[in-house]
């Protein structure tokens, strides 16, 4: 507003002030829209810096001279960084204590923009597989300016990898052998005359029954691992005596092995004297480890100790030997399924390898827990536990000697 008669300078300067008064509102508008956007971009950050920190594949970006600018939380789990604050180390030495399947030079040389390979620690325990892509950032001149590094944690995959082609190459052996006996003597009964064919049929009839019965135990172990089902083994309830099982397993299995003297010693605590677990699962478990121990043992005699005692609500199994001993690499793996401790697989020894694999899911179906400690030429102790029923008084807990 202003007033008449006016002041040309005056008005000037009113209008002047009233065009700096809008331009400052411009500038303060266009300053709001700006820390709005910004604000917004922060936001956008954030939230992707958060989806990456929690992404289970690790994340590591470089810059153009190799080295770190910065990681995600998964990243620094799986690819354990000689010091904390990792950022400035080269990539060099962040793989430094793993086995590449590829050298590090040839990745970061090579023409693709992006390079698979595979980041290990082979012989660690546990062991550790790393599925890794190399994405290397060109600028618009084609010039490397950063990039990128993602490792997925493949260990799992490896291993059920491992454990097929275990499978595979053992069950190939131990089938086939008793098959190429057979088919040897058949051949050969093409090839005798008539009167060396009846002086030795009986002896060919003989060896062809052994390995056809090997062949039908052998399947037999595939179709009852097959069949071992944790929901049916914890719904039967059947207690278990198990000085009455113990017996009956030992000899089975001193029945199983005529050409061999064994020796089992069986001590059952009073307290340890049933369990709630079915006398038949029981039966099958102990079934697997003394057959093992006589099946291995290379003594004579062979010596099996079997001991029974009471932890509160569990009974604690111990079944020691005096056979070869495990490798200490097999402590595990031998309860993984198609493991045998042999040098090469011959298919000389018996079975397949998948009964202490079926011990264990049976152990574990009662919620309780097996394991092993053995030495090379030292033997063997088994330990496995299940649920204990309430002792009676009239079970003896005496030392017994079968054999």
């Amino acid at each position: 507003y202003v007033t008449k008669p006016f002041d040309r300078d005056e008005l000037r300067a009113r209008v002047e002030v009233g065009v700096r008064v809008l331009e400052l509102q411009k500038a303060l508008a266009s300053r709001e829209s700006e820390l709005a956007s910004a604000r917004t971009q922060l936001m956008e950050r954030e939230r992707f810096d958060a989806a990456i920190a929690a992404m289970s594949d690790g994340i590591l970006a470089t810059d153009g001279d190799w080295r770190v600018t910065t990681a995600n939380r998964a990243a620094g789990l799986l690819l354990n960084p000689p010091q904390t604050d990792w950022k400035g180390l080269s990539l060099a030495d962040v793989l430094r204590p793993f086995t590449l399947s590829k050298p590090l030079s040839d990745v970061q040389a090579a023409r693709e923009r992006t390079t698979a390979f595979e980041v290990s620690r082979p012989h660690t325990k546990p062991p550790l597989f790393l599925d890794a892509r190399l994405t290397r950032v060109l600028d618009p001149d084609g010039q490397f300016v950063s990039a990128v590094l993602t490792v997925r944690d493949v260990t799992a995959e490896r291993h059920a990898q491992r454990v097929q082609a275990d499978f595979f190459t053992l069950v190939s052996h131990k089938l086939r052998t008793p098959l190429n006996v057979v088919a040897g003597y058949l051949h050969l009964c093409r090839q005798w005359p008539p009167e060396r064919l009846k002086a030795r049929l009986p002896h060919v009839l003989e060896i062809c029954d052994a390995q056809m019965r090997r062949l039908g135990n052998e399947v037999e172990e595939l179709l009852t691992f097959k069949a071992v089902d944790a929901k049916r083994l914890a719904e039967k309830t059947r207690p278990a005596d198990v000085a009455a099982v113990i017996s009956a397993v030992a000899e089975q299995v001193r029945g199983r092995y005529p050409a061999k003297r064994i020796e089992i010693a069986v001590a059952v605590a009073p307290d340890a004297a049933r369990s709630d677990a079915d006398a038949e699962d029981l039966a099958f478990v102990l079934e697997k480890l003394l057959d093992n121990a006589a099946k291995f043992g290379d003594k004579s005699p062979v010596r099996i100790a079997v001991k029974v005692e009471r932890e509160k609500a569990w009974l604690r199994f111990s079944v020691s030997d005096n056979g070869p001993g495990l490798p200490h690499e097999y402590s595990d793996r031998i309860f993984q399924g198609f493991v045998q401790v042999e040098d090469h697989v011959t298919g000389e020894v018996p079975g397949l390898g998948v009964g202490l694999h079926m011990a264990r899911r049976v152990v574990e179906a009662y919620g309780g827990s097996i394991s092993v400690q053995s030495r090379l030429g030292e033997g063997s102790v088994f330990t496995f536990s299940l649920p204990a029923a309430i002792p009676e008084a009239s079970c003896p807990g005496r030392p017994a000697v079968i054999g």
